[in-house]
């Protein structure tokens, strides 16, 4: 299903192991972009190369996954300086370029990794190969509590860091 949650598990978990070390914002812009082939194959019934009822095609190959990486990287920054503009967060503003572009191939290259494992029809060496070794590689049960999982254990990460950098900052003894 396209612009599912469950994708921005592995982000969440970086974040919380690396909080400046990742772009939520670019990672789940990523994320979208990755996903708009799919959408628009439910919308009209083919895909970007005109493949009938092929709902993830060339954006789920490593091909696409590049192409919207570097569409991704391009766009992230400004979205990222001003999702943090907007939330308050301007000290943390610029974003350094390796953040984002880190951000936008972590969040299109999982994606792709993701989706290998848990859809048939995803061809993720096209043009050069048709095979998909990585389908069925985990059941979708255990997949969907991996993305679950992370997404709780980064978010926590995360979060507890934050709480503590706050107590830490009011609590300094001059």
């Amino acid at each position: 299903m396209p612009f599912t949650p469950f994708h921005m598990g592995p982000g969440l978990l970086w974040k919380g192991l690396q909080p400046a070390g990742l772009s939520l914002i670019t990672f789940g812009l990523a994320q979208v972009l990755i996903d708009l082939e799919p959408l628009y194959v439910l919308k009209t019934g083919k895909d970007f190369l005109g493949v009938p009822g092929h709902l993830h095609g060339i954006s789920h190959t490593i091909l696409g996954a590049t192409v919207i990486g570097v569409l991704a990287g391009a766009f992230g920054r400004p979205l990222t300086h001003l999702g943090l503009w907007i939330l308050g967060q301007s000290s943390f503003i610029p974003v350094p370029w390796r953040v984002i572009w880190w951000s936008a191939f972590f969040g299109t290259y999982s994606h792709l990794v993701l989706d290998a494992v848990m859809h048939r029809d995803v061809e993720p060496f096209v043009p050069f190969s048709r095979s998909n070794p990585l389908v069925g590689l985990i059941d979708v049960g255990t997949l969907h509590w991996f993305c679950i999982t992370t997404a709780l254990v980064g978010t926590v990460m995360y979060l507890s860091l934050h709480l503590w950098r706050q107590y830490n900052s009011r609590n300094v003894v001059p």
